[in-house]
């Protein structure tokens, strides 16, 4: 195991407790997921754990609208829990492909 790499997960974007994001996502705007993920990954996150689970919204446009802009805006690999099957295979039909 001392050779295996480290990986350190960026798990900010998630609305729990955060107002700013809840308020965001209810509006459809994406503004502050960007600037999350632009601090996390000059921080030194390797990965970006994405949850935007928040009542009231659409929450595969959502999937899809920050997948879309995480693929051209970070370089980091993402990570997602996604216990609905409908949205999980929404999410994976926009993950870009190396």
């Amino acid at each position: 195991m001392d050779n295996e790499p480290l990986y350190l997960v960026g798990e900010r974007i998630n609305p729990t407790g955060k107002k700013a994001l809840q308020q965001e996502l209810t509006e459809g705007k994406l503004s502050i997921i960007r600037q999350m993920a632009q601090e996390q990954e000059a921080q030194g996150a390797s990965l970006l754990d994405i949850n935007i689970g928040q009542p009231g919204i659409d929450e595969v446009q959502t999937i899809k609208n920050v997948i879309g802009l995480l693929s051209t805006s970070s370089r980091l690999p993402l990570v997602m829990i996604l216990p609905v099957l409908k949205r999980l295979k929404a999410a994976l039909r926009f993950i870009p492909a190396e």
